[in-house]
């Protein structure tokens, strides 16, 4: 692997984390403004075990992104591209599971 190669990729790879933190925050703060966070998961407030649980996942999602840089473009752009869209996935998803549940009359 040529080191321009390797040096393009580690650059994008730092775009693409940075852009799924500005995502990330976006939508944790368009759902706060949509009221779909609760008081509190789990006896914690939620936006405390929200950031905390999707900063586990968003340390993963870099981990994987840097074995993207080594691997090849078959499945590259999927690893790559997943600090851009797991982190805000998980996001929606968590708290989407711990909502009170809607009930119809």
């Amino acid at each position: 692997m040529n080191w321009k190669i390797l040096l393009t990729r580690l650059a994008l790879l730092v775009i693409m984390v940075a852009a799924g933190m500005m995502l990330l925050a976006v939508t944790v703060n368009g759902m706060i403004l949509l009221q779909w966070l609760p008081d509190a998961i789990n006896g914690i407030p939620a936006g405390r075990a929200i950031l905390t649980k999707t900063s586990y996942v968003f340390m993963a999602a870099a981990l994987a992104g840097i074995i993207s840089i080594f691997l090849t473009p078959n499945w590259r752009w999927v690893l790559l591209l997943a600090p851009l869209y797991a982190p805000t996935l998980f996001a929606i998803v968590y708290t989407l599971m711990h909502r009170a549940p809607v009930v119809l009359e």
